[in-house]
């Protein structure tokens, strides 16, 4: 029997995952877990917003949800050098997981899992 892969990845529904608000994600960094805050704002399948961590600060580019998947890259700088994290994952309602990929050499991908903050904040209208 064949396999349908154009619905691989995708939610059930084919309906786009909401990726907007203030997201707490906690990074697996050498050993240690990072905390990172990771602020979307989305626009259909497009999203913007910045993403903090006591590494740095960056903005978001090229950001984009396409069923459950979410990918982006936060430019910020990580002891005085610029660098592009590129970030990959899935969201599954109020959860967030995948990868941090920086491009630095020696420093392997960062896996990351996290929920989103469901305190007083509002959707932006």
């Amino acid at each position: 029997k064949a396999v349908d892969v154009s619905r691989y990845g995708k939610t059930t529904s084919g309906a786009t995952a909401n990726a907007g608000g203030k997201w707490n994600l906690t990074v697996e960094a050498q050993g240690q877990k990072l905390p990172v805050t990771l602020i979307l704002k989305q626009d259909g399948g497009k999203v913007s917003g910045s993403l903090d961590s006591m590494l740095g600060k960056g903005e978001l580019t090229d950001a984009k949800v396409s069923g459950s998947k979410f990918t982006g890259t936060a430019k910020t700088q990580i002891q005085g050098q610029a660098v592009d994290l590129s970030i990959s994952g899935t969201i599954d309602g109020d959860k967030m997981k995948g990868v941090i990929n920086t491009g630095m050499p020696g420093l392997p991908p960062l896996p990351f899992e996290g929920t989103r903050d469901g305190g007083e904040s509002k959707p932006a209208n």
